[in-house]
């Protein structure tokens, strides 16, 4: 119990600080602009991160602003359940349960977004319940821990065998991507942004991409971050500087980029391909200036408590 206290604290030490000066800073416009019924109905959900169960609502207010907010909700929904199930179930029973959750959830997947659809007839709104329910993204977690238990199985892991798992993963991620795209880009129309997300678009409703798609992406980021773990210099360039001091702004990054791209979107540039490169490097600049005075001034402060609950 000791050991899951402290950890929930380590752990909202790092999130709580800048999530709650986030919706301080969220509470404080909506009453300068008096959007008093807009912040009656998401201060709740926000507070007590389940502004994705909120959002999953047809009536709920506009979520501009907030809605990349729904990603920590799920994760913090998960760790409600997690620690109970890694102290209450053994370690072999709980390698069985990680593997069923893989099988089970895109079936949970495929099996919501048909009851939805069916009542509703809205493939959109049925995607985003898919995308938005907790459970849609348990496989993820499970797909994470799953892990240890391989780093554990395989201490003599080679580089040589790094790459050619990490190339088999890769090539059927693409071949799938390409296989879609191929399918798909006919239909809607070429377009570059669609493109961009190398067939895997966001809700993934084609091709029932809702019911394999998220479980693919998962396990192939889970097996590329146990071949770094196993052998480091794989990707040697990740341990590039500036993507090293990246990683450690990122939650920055994640929370402050929905507003930033608020604020420039009202900014009156060119819409020639370069005042959109202008736009985006405008973007990425501003996001992570802003991403870096938090982590010094703010992030940094809190994180430094975390030394003593070692």
């Amino acid at each position: 119990i000791f050991a899951l206290v402290r950890s929930t604290i380590k752990r909202s030490l790092r999130i709580f600080p800048i999530y709650f000066l986030y919706i301080s800073v969220f509470i404080f416009i909506c009453l300068y602009y008096y959007q008093y019924d807009r912040l009656e109905k998401t201060i709740i959900p926000m507070l007590t991160y389940t502004i994705n169960i909120y959002a999953m609502f047809r009536n709920h207010v506009d979520m501009n602003g907030m809605g990349h907010l729904w990603s920590l909700a799920v994760e913090e929904q998960f760790y409600l359940v997690w620690p109970f199930v890694i102290y209450y179930i053994n370690l072999k029973f709980l390698k069985k349960t990680l593997f069923s959750i893989l099988l089970i959830i895109p079936i949970f997947r495929l099996v919501l977004f048909y009851l939805i659809q069916t009542k509703t007839n809205d493939l959109h709104y049925s995607g985003e319940l898919v995308y938005l329910n907790p459970l849609s993204h348990f496989d993820a977690f499970a797909s994470g821990a799953l892990i240890i238990f391989f780093e554990e199985k395989y201490k003599s892991f080679q580089i040589k065998d790094a790459r050619v798992i990490l190339l088999g993963a890769l090539t059927i991620v693409v071949f799938i991507g390409v296989f879609k795209l191929i399918d798909e880009v006919p239909q809607n129309g070429f377009s570059l942004s669609y493109l961009s997300t190398g067939g895997f678009p966001h809700l993934m409703i084609n091709n029932f991409g809702y019911f394999f798609g998220y479980t693919l992406l998962n396990l192939f980021f889970s097996i590329l971050i146990f071949c770094v773990i196993k052998c480091p210099n794989i990707l040697a360039f990740l341990k590039n500087k500036f993507l090293v001091y990246t990683g450690k702004i990122s939650y920055g990054l994640y929370m402050y980029h929905v507003p930033v791209l608020i604020f420039i979107q009202h900014l009156k540039i060119s819409n020639s391909l370069a005042g959109k490169i202008s736009l985006m490097i405008l973007y990425f600049g501003l996001t992570y200036l802003l991403a870096m005075f938090s982590f010094k001034t703010v992030e940094r402060y809190f994180m430094s408590f975390k030394q003593k609950l070692i």
